[in-house]
């Protein structure tokens, strides 16, 4: 896990010695946007297992699933 700041900093000292500007800013928006997409994720199915109750050994019929993040 890299921090937005970090990721920021990372960036402006790789822009700084190539003079590749708009390069730098789109791989440092994807990384950003990947990790930001994957830890929603995790959380929405987190979520969904938190929201199921709890199954009986007898009756598997009873357990519900809810709608949440598709990933």
């Amino acid at each position: 896990m890299i921090s937005i700041q970090e990721l920021t900093f990372q960036g402006m000292e790789l822009m700084a010695a190539p003079y590749l500007t708009f390069e730098v800013w789109i791989c440092v928006t994807l990384l950003n946007f990947l990790q930001t997409y994957s830890y929603s994720c995790l959380a929405g199915k987190l979520g969904l297992r938190l929201r199921r109750p709890y199954q009986y050994r007898g009756n598997p019929a009873r357990v519900v699933i809810g709608k949440g993040v598709k990933c």
